[in-house]
């Protein structure tokens, strides 16, 4: 009874999934358990709260554009965000180095 039961899983239980392109063409992995649901649960959520972006360079799932839900979703407004007593809103030069070097290797946008 238990070599029955053991045959049955072991038919079941398919290798693993290997996806190509993780962070560069040249890389791979194993697709984890249960990773396409989750991500077709993930996508289905996104697609419903707004319009995705159409030249994201980066991993899936695609993530909302938030510029266009102006144009899309009446009544929204773009986040206030109230600084500190005192700070000034701008960034200082060691700040804006700081920025520089993160985003450079960045891709840039193409419109």
């Amino acid at each position: 009874m238990t070599d029955a039961v053991k045959s049955d899983a072991s038919d079941t239980k398919s290798p693993p999934r290997v996806i190509q392109g993780v962070g560069s063409p040249d890389r791979v992995r194993f697709e984890l358990p249960r990773e396409a649901e989750h991500t077709e649960e993930t996508d289905k959520l996104l697609e419903g709260l707004g319009p995705r972006f159409t030249d994201w360079w980066g991993c899936e799932p695609l993530p909302i554009n938030t510029d266009l839900l102006l144009a899309i979703v009446a009544g929204y407004n773009r986040p206030f965000r109230l600084h500190p007593y005192g700070v000034k809103p701008k960034l200082t030069n060691d700040e804006m180095t700081t920025l520089r070097r993160l985003g450079r290797p960045l891709p840039c946008h193409l419109y």
